[in-house]
């Protein structure tokens, strides 16, 4: 399940509204669950649950079952469900067929291997892993940015490749996989495929139109922010109309998934997932934009890049087990780049 909680808005169609203390906002993940219509577990496709506060305030938790829908798609709903209620008379609400691209494909395998490894993603022992949210302002985005110069790790989406670096150098800085020069390390990043088809495909395709794109760093590799932030450039930019649709064609992308998913835990995997420029923060029933946005998603060793407020900065909620938390948390570049918000 994807579950997105947006606080201060309004209501749409009938949905369960509980009554919550105010404090329930300051303790983050633990107590925001207690915001969700239903248990990460559930297999509903869409459930949406409106939480009010003592103080006057609101809370829409919307859950949406993941095979159904990606991050970018649900963005697209939650913006255009208050346009209509609102009254607005949207004409681009059509959710093209993207089957000719993305052709229905037999996932059996890909499931399998994912209940074999699902301790290695989301571990039994739920309460040793922690997530916190690390808050990267715009000038200090600007900073690192210059620190890592202006080669072609910039050409695209700079943002989210420099703090992206950020985040890799302060694993391997902090030595969290105590046996790295040993084993493939790899960092997987989560691409919204809409925008690189060749006529583009408009944002309301409903469905995961995305792929990870996978960046190996070789032991004998310099690491520094620049060839990480280079490497990562190089594998999204590979990422284009002609590879999509070859990878896609022959269902060759999910030979490679279910071949990554059973080297966990004889690999060593970070995922960034980046939610920036989804339009969270654009949703208004009529009582004004959201004041937060969060996500009560969590994954072992993943990372998701929500925008901060101020659409300047990001949000940066990366999930660790507890010891190697405290090791990132206490890396040089994170304490000079990144501002500490209360662990989830």
């Amino acid at each position: 399940m994807i579950a997105l909680l947006l606080t201060v808005m309004t209501l749409g169609p009938p949905m369960l509204k509980p009554r919550l203390p105010l404090t329930c906002l300051l303790s983050l993940r633990s107590l925001l669950r207690q915001l969700l219509p239903c248990d990460h577990n559930d297999q509903a496709v869409l459930a949406i649950q409106v939480n009010y506060f003592a103080c006057g305030g609101m809370a829409i938790c919307v859950s949406v079952n993941h095979a159904a829908a990606d991050a970018s798609a649900i963005a697209t709903v939650v913006k255009s469900w208050p346009a209509v209620v609102c009254g607005e008379n949207l004409t681009d609400l059509l959710t093209p067929d993207c089957t000719s691209l993305f052709p229905p494909q037999d996932l059996s395998g890909i499931w399998k291997v994912i209940e074999e490894k699902k301790n290695l993603i989301v571990p039994d022992d739920y309460q040793n892993i922690v997530t916190k949210r690390f808050l990267f302002d715009g000038s200090k985005i600007a900073v690192l940015r210059d620190e890592i110069g202006n080669g072609p790790s910039l050409f695209y989406r700079p943002t989210l490749e420099a703090v992206s670096a950020l985040i890799w150098n302060a694993m391997l800085a902090s030595n969290i996989a105590e046996d790295l020069k040993s084993i493939p390390i790899y960092v997987s990043t989560s691409v919204n495929l809409r925008h690189r088809m060749n006529p583009p495909l408009p944002n309301q395709c409903i469905g995961n139109v995305n792929q990870f794109a996978m960046t190996e760093l070789l032991n004998e590799e310099t690491k520094n922010l620049r060839s990480l932030a280079g490497k990562k450039h190089d594998s999204i930019t590979k990422v284009d109309d002609d590879y999509v649709r070859k990878v896609h064609a022959g269902g060759a992308y999910f030979d490679m998934m279910e071949n990554a998913i059973k080297e966990f835990g004889r690999n060593w995997m970070f995922s960034v997932s980046s939610w920036c420029r989804f339009p969270f923060y654009e949703t208004d029933f009529g009582w004004g934009k959201p004041i937060w946005f969060g996500t009560t998603m969590r994954h072992n060793r993943v990372a998701f890049f929500p925008d901060a407020k101020d659409g300047d900065g990001i949000e940066v909620w990366p999930t660790l087990v507890l010891d190697e938390m405290v090791k990132f948390e206490q890396d040089p570049g994170i304490l000079a780049y990144a501002n500490f918000k209360q662990s989830t």
